[in-house]
Protein backbone atom coordinates (compact mmCIF):
# COMPACT_ATOMS: atom_id res chain seq x y z
CA UNK A 1 0.00 0.00 0.00
CA UNK A 2 2.94 2.69 0.32
CA UNK A 3 4.08 1.79 -3.12
CA UNK A 4 0.83 3.03 -4.29
CA UNK A 5 0.98 6.50 -2.00
CA UNK A 6 4.55 6.98 -2.72
CA UNK A 7 3.60 6.71 -6.68
CA UNK A 8 0.56 9.10 -5.64
CA UNK A 9 2.60 11.25 -4.30
CA UNK A 10 5.76 11.35 -7.15
CA UNK A 11 2.68 11.88 -9.52
CA UNK A 12 1.52 14.79 -7.85
CA UNK A 13 4.92 16.36 -7.37
CA UNK A 14 5.47 15.83 -11.18
CA UNK A 15 2.14 17.61 -11.70
CA UNK A 16 2.27 20.39 -9.17
CA UNK A 17 6.07 21.05 -10.41
CA UNK A 18 5.42 20.92 -14.44
CA UNK A 19 1.78 22.29 -14.53
CA UNK A 20 1.61 24.77 -11.27
CA UNK A 21 4.86 26.20 -10.87
CA UNK A 22 5.33 25.81 -14.49
CA UNK A 23 8.98 24.43 -14.40
CA UNK A 24 10.36 22.16 -16.87
CA UNK A 25 9.32 18.21 -17.04
CA UNK A 26 12.75 17.66 -16.56
CA UNK A 27 13.36 19.43 -13.03
CA UNK A 28 9.71 17.85 -12.31
CA UNK A 29 11.17 14.27 -12.88
CA UNK A 30 13.70 14.85 -10.52
CA UNK A 31 11.26 15.84 -7.83
CA UNK A 32 9.46 13.16 -8.36
CA UNK A 33 12.21 10.69 -8.04
CA UNK A 34 13.05 13.00 -4.80
CA UNK A 35 9.49 12.38 -3.01
CA UNK A 36 9.61 8.44 -4.03
CA UNK A 37 12.74 8.37 -1.87
CA UNK A 38 11.34 9.96 0.72
CA UNK A 39 9.38 7.09 1.25
CA UNK A 40 11.88 4.78 1.56
CA UNK A 41 12.54 5.37 5.51
CA UNK A 42 16.13 5.55 6.56
CA UNK A 43 17.90 3.82 3.78
CA UNK A 44 16.84 7.44 1.35
CA UNK A 45 20.15 8.32 0.94
CA UNK A 46 21.71 4.94 -0.35
CA UNK A 47 18.17 4.36 -2.31
CA UNK A 48 19.15 7.81 -3.95
CA UNK A 49 22.65 6.56 -4.98
CA UNK A 50 21.80 3.20 -5.94
CA UNK A 51 19.03 3.34 -8.14
CA UNK A 52 20.41 5.78 -11.03
CA UNK A 53 23.41 3.81 -11.23
CA UNK A 54 21.31 0.39 -11.46
CA UNK A 55 18.94 2.35 -13.88
CA UNK A 56 22.07 3.45 -15.94
CA UNK A 57 23.05 -0.51 -16.26
CA UNK A 58 19.77 -0.95 -17.80
CA UNK A 59 20.03 -1.71 -21.84
CA UNK A 60 16.77 0.06 -22.68
CA UNK A 61 18.15 3.35 -20.46
CA UNK A 62 20.95 3.76 -22.10
CA UNK A 63 19.22 2.93 -25.56
CA UNK A 64 16.77 5.65 -24.76
CA UNK A 65 20.29 8.05 -23.47
CA UNK A 66 22.00 7.04 -26.56
CA UNK A 67 18.80 7.47 -29.02
CA UNK A 68 18.59 11.53 -27.35
CA UNK A 69 22.38 11.99 -27.90
CA UNK A 70 22.51 11.08 -31.75
CA UNK A 71 18.87 13.14 -32.27
CA UNK A 72 20.55 15.81 -30.83
CA UNK A 73 23.84 15.81 -32.61
CA UNK A 74 22.06 14.75 -35.75
CA UNK A 75 19.96 18.16 -35.32
CA UNK A 76 22.72 20.46 -34.46
CA UNK A 77 24.66 19.22 -37.54
CA UNK A 78 21.79 19.76 -40.03
CA UNK A 79 21.29 16.35 -40.29
CA UNK A 80 17.84 15.86 -39.17
CA UNK A 81 16.71 18.46 -41.77
CA UNK A 82 18.13 17.02 -44.75
CA UNK A 83 17.25 13.55 -43.67
CA UNK A 84 13.15 15.02 -43.75
CA UNK A 85 14.11 16.78 -47.19
CA UNK A 86 15.24 13.32 -48.44
CA UNK A 87 12.21 11.43 -47.18
CA UNK A 88 9.49 14.40 -47.67
CA UNK A 89 10.84 13.99 -51.67
CA UNK A 90 8.66 10.59 -52.42
CA UNK A 91 6.28 10.85 -49.38
CA UNK A 92 5.57 14.28 -48.78
CA UNK A 93 3.30 14.73 -51.67
CA UNK A 94 0.59 12.21 -49.56
CA UNK A 95 -1.76 13.82 -47.22
CA UNK A 96 0.09 12.04 -43.91
CA UNK A 97 2.62 10.79 -46.04
CA UNK A 98 5.08 11.38 -42.52
CA UNK A 99 2.71 9.19 -41.00
CA UNK A 100 2.58 6.20 -42.91
CA UNK A 101 6.84 6.38 -42.97
CA UNK A 102 6.46 6.29 -39.32
CA UNK A 103 4.57 3.59 -39.50
CA UNK A 104 6.39 1.60 -42.07
CA UNK A 105 9.80 2.45 -40.61
CA UNK A 106 8.50 1.49 -37.21
CA UNK A 107 7.35 -1.89 -38.32
CA UNK A 108 10.63 -2.69 -40.33
CA UNK A 109 12.59 -1.83 -37.40
CA UNK A 110 10.47 -3.59 -34.92
CA UNK A 111 11.38 -6.85 -36.53
CA UNK A 112 15.46 -6.55 -35.11
CA UNK A 113 14.20 -4.11 -31.63
CA UNK A 114 11.53 -5.74 -29.28
CA UNK A 115 11.23 -2.44 -26.93
CA UNK A 116 8.74 0.51 -27.43
CA UNK A 117 10.79 2.97 -26.25
CA UNK A 118 13.67 2.28 -28.47
CA UNK A 119 11.33 1.98 -31.66
CA UNK A 120 9.40 5.21 -30.10
CA UNK A 121 13.27 6.77 -29.77
CA UNK A 122 15.14 5.89 -32.91
CA UNK A 123 11.76 5.87 -35.68
CA UNK A 124 10.84 9.07 -33.41
CA UNK A 125 13.85 11.26 -34.20
CA UNK A 126 13.39 11.30 -37.48
CA UNK A 127 9.60 11.28 -37.83
CA UNK A 128 8.27 13.53 -35.49
CA UNK A 129 10.22 16.61 -36.61
CA UNK A 130 8.87 15.90 -40.44
CA UNK A 131 5.33 15.09 -38.74
CA UNK A 132 6.04 18.78 -36.77
CA UNK A 133 7.28 20.40 -40.46
CA UNK A 134 3.81 19.35 -42.01
CA UNK A 135 2.17 20.66 -39.90
CA UNK A 136 1.04 17.96 -37.81
CA UNK A 137 0.57 19.22 -33.70
CA UNK A 138 3.42 17.97 -31.68
CA UNK A 139 1.35 15.82 -29.51
CA UNK A 140 -0.76 14.36 -32.69
CA UNK A 141 3.22 13.56 -33.53
CA UNK A 142 4.33 11.91 -30.16
CA UNK A 143 0.69 10.12 -30.10
CA UNK A 144 1.19 8.52 -33.52
CA UNK A 145 5.49 7.13 -32.84
CA UNK A 146 4.23 6.14 -29.10
CA UNK A 147 0.97 4.08 -30.49
CA UNK A 148 3.11 2.55 -32.93
CA UNK A 149 5.82 1.57 -30.34
CA UNK A 150 3.45 0.17 -28.41
CA UNK A 151 1.54 -1.62 -30.52
CA UNK A 152 4.78 -3.40 -32.65
CA UNK A 153 6.21 -4.20 -29.38
CA UNK A 154 2.97 -6.06 -28.28
CA UNK A 155 2.17 -7.64 -31.46
CA UNK A 156 6.43 -8.91 -31.07
CA UNK A 157 5.90 -10.20 -28.08
CA UNK A 158 1.88 -11.91 -28.91
CA UNK A 159 4.14 -13.81 -32.02
CA UNK A 160 6.89 -15.08 -29.61
CA UNK A 161 4.89 -16.81 -27.43
CA UNK A 162 3.00 -18.23 -30.09
CA UNK A 163 5.87 -19.76 -31.28
CA UNK A 164 7.20 -21.10 -28.00
CA UNK A 165 3.55 -22.38 -27.92
CA UNK A 166 4.46 -24.23 -31.21
CA UNK A 167 7.28 -25.65 -29.90
CA UNK A 168 9.46 -23.59 -32.58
Amino acid sequence: MSAIIALAASILAIVAWNVLLRRNVGEAMIVGFLVTVAFTGGDARQVAWDSPATALKEPITFAALAFVFVSAVLSEAGLMQRLVDILSSPLGRFRGGSAYAATASAGLFSTVVPAGPAIAGTIGSITIPWMRRTNTSGETAALITAGIAGLLAFVRMYFKSEQRERGA
